[in-house]
C-alpha cells in the first residue's frame, strides 16, 4: 500500500471515531437527563468544560505535532479517548462525569484531532493539501452517522453500556490502526516522491518568504505576536468562533428539538446521523474548491447556506422543515474543518501551521461550548431554542461579510506571490 494512502487513510479512521463519539452525546442526552435526574442545561455544561479543555489544549498539540512524531501522540491521544469514555460506565454523580467526559475525554480528543491530523496529511500530501484534508475530514462526516445509527439501534442496553462499548472500540479498533499506518514525516517513500515533495516544499517556502503577516523570527514566535500583529488572523478567530458556536448548539441540541417537535427517538437519532453524512459531499467539493479559488470561498458559501436555513427554521418548526434543516446543515458541517490548516499556513507558513491550527480550533471550540451550554440555557429559560436560532441567525450574517473580507486578502496574497 502507499504509504501517503496509508497516512490518508488513518486520518480518515481517528477523526471517523472521534466525531462519531462526540456526537453520541447528543444522543444520548435525553435518555441521560431522565435516567440520571441532570437537567440539560447541566449535561450541557459537561460539553461546555470538554470544549473549554480541549480548546485549550489544540495549539499546544499543534506545536508538538509541529516539532515532534504525531504517531506517537495519536497513540497516546487513542488510549486517553478509550479511558474517558469507557469509564463513564462507573458514574455515579455528575462530577464524575465532567472529569471523565470534560477533561479526560477531552485531553485525548485534542491530541487525535485536526490540528494532528492536518499537519500529518498535508506533509504527506503537499501538492493538494485541500482536498487530502478534505478526505480525511471526510471520517468526520461519516463517523457521526454510522456510529449514531448504530448507537440509535442500541439505545436499549443503555448509555452506561454505549460507553463503555466505545472505549473498548478504541482499543481494539482505532489503537492498532494508528499504530500501524500513522506516519510523522514521509521519509521512507521512494526516492522520487520525496524529490516531488522536496522540491512542493521548496515551493511552499518561497510563498512563506512573502506571507500576509510579518511574523518575525520563527523560533520567537509567540500568541502575542499572532494576535497583536494580525489582522487576517482576527478575521478567522471570529469566522471559526462563529461556525463553532452553531455547530455544538446544532450537534448538542438537535436530537432534543426534533423530540420536543414530536418527532421519535428513532426518527431523531436518523436525523441527526443524516446530516452528519451529508458532511460528505460538503467537505469534499469543499477541498476541490479551496485548491482552485482559495479557502474563502467555501467559507462564504458554508454561511449563506446557513443564513436561509437558520431564517427558516424559525418560522417554521415541524417533521419536513426539521429534515431539510438537518440536510443543508449538514452539508455546511465540515466545511471549515479542512480550511484550518489551509488559512493556518496562509498566514504564518507551513513551519507554524500546527500551532497556528491550534489556536483556531481552540477558539472554535471555547465558542462551541458556549453555544452548546447556551442552547439548554435558553431552552430551560423560555421553553424553546428560538432565541438560540435567531442569535444563529445574526451571526451568519456577519460571518458572510467576514468572509467576503477573507477573500479579498487572499486575492491580495496571490498577487503578490505571483
Amino acid at each position: 500500500m502507499n504509504k501517503s494512502w496509508a497516512v490518508l487513510g488513518t486520518g480518515f479512521i481517528v477523526l471517523f471515531f472521534n466525531a462519531g463519539i462526540l456526537s453520541a452525546f447528543g444522543l444520548i442526552l435525553p435518555d441521560m437527563s431522565e435516567d440520571t435526574g441532570w437537567s440539560r442545561s447541566s449535561l450541557s455544561l459537561a460539553v461546555t468544560i470538554f470544549m473549554i479543555v480541549s480548546a485549550v489544549a489544540m495549539p499546544f498539540v499543534g506545536r508538538i505535532a509541529d516539532r515532534f512524531d504525531i504517531r506517537t501522540i495519536l497513540i497516546i491521544g487513542t488510549v486517553i479517548v478509550a479511558l474517558g469514555t469507557g469509564l463513564i460506565w462507573f458514574i455515579q454523580d455528575f462530577w464524575q462525569l465532567v472529569i471523565l467526559y470534560g477533561v479526560v475525554f477531552a485531553i485525548g480528543h485534542a491530541a487525535s484531532s485536526i490540528p494532528a491530523i492536518s499537519v500529518m496529511v498535508s506533509r504527506w500530501w503537499p501538492k493538494s493539501p485541500g482536498l487530502a484534508n478534505s478526505a480525511a475530514i471526510a471520517g468526520m462526516g461519516l463517523g457521526p452517522f454510522v456510529i449514531v445509527v448504530i448507537l440509535t439501534l442500541l439505545l436499549f442496553i443503555g448509555w452506561r453500556n454505549i460507553y463503555a462499548i466505545i472505549g473498548i472500540v478504541n482499543i481494539l479498533v482505532v489503537l492498532p490502526i494508528v499504530m500501524l499506518f500513522a506516519k510523522s514525516r514521509p521519509n521512507g517513500i521512494t526516492d522520487q516522491a520525496s524529490g516531488d515533495i522536496e522540491r512542493a516544499e521548496s515551493r511552499d517556502n518561497i510563498r512563506d518568504m512573502i506571507p500576509i503577516v510579518n511574523t518575525g523570527d520563527v523560533k520567537g514566535f509567540k500568541l502575542a505576536t499572532v494576535l497583536g500583529t494580525s489582522k487576517h488572523m482576527w478575521l478567522l478567530l471570529f469566522v471559526f468562533g462563529i461556525c463553532g458556536f452553531q455547530d455544538f448548539f446544532v450537534n448538542t441540541h438537535l436530537v432534543a428539538f426534533a423530540n420536543d417537535n414530536e418527532i421519535g427517538k428513532a426518527l431523531s437519532g436518523f436525523i441527526l446521523a443524516l446530516m452528519g453524512l451529508m458532511g460528505l459531499p460538503g467537505v469534499i467539493i469543499c477541498g476541490y474548491i479551496t485548491d482552485r479559488f482559495g479557502p474563502a470561498i467555501p467559507t462564504l458559501i458554508c454561511f449563506l447556506i446557513r443564513t436561509v436555513i437558520f431564517a427558516i427554521i424559525i418560522y417554521y418548526q415541524n417533521t419536513s422543515t426539521i429534515v431539510v434543516f438537518s440536510l443543508f446543515y449538514g452539508s455546511t458541517f465540515l466545511i471549515t474543518a479542512p480550511l484550518v490548516a489551509i488559512y493556518a499556513k496562509q498566514v504564518f507558513g507551513s513551519k507554524l501551521m500546527g500551532l497556528t491550527g491550534g489556536i483556531i480550533i481552540m477558539v472554535h471550540q471555547l465558542l462551541g461550548g458556549l453555544g452548546a451550554v447556551l442552547g439548554a440555557m435558553i431552552f430551560d429559560s423560555l421553553g424553546s431554542y428560538d432565541l438560540a436560532f435567531i442569535v444563529s441567525l445574526v451571526t451568519s450574517i456577519l460571518a458572510i461579510l467576514i468572509s467576503l473580507k477573507l477573500h479579498q486578502i487572499y486575492l491580495l496574497s496571490r498577487s503578490i506571490n505571483n
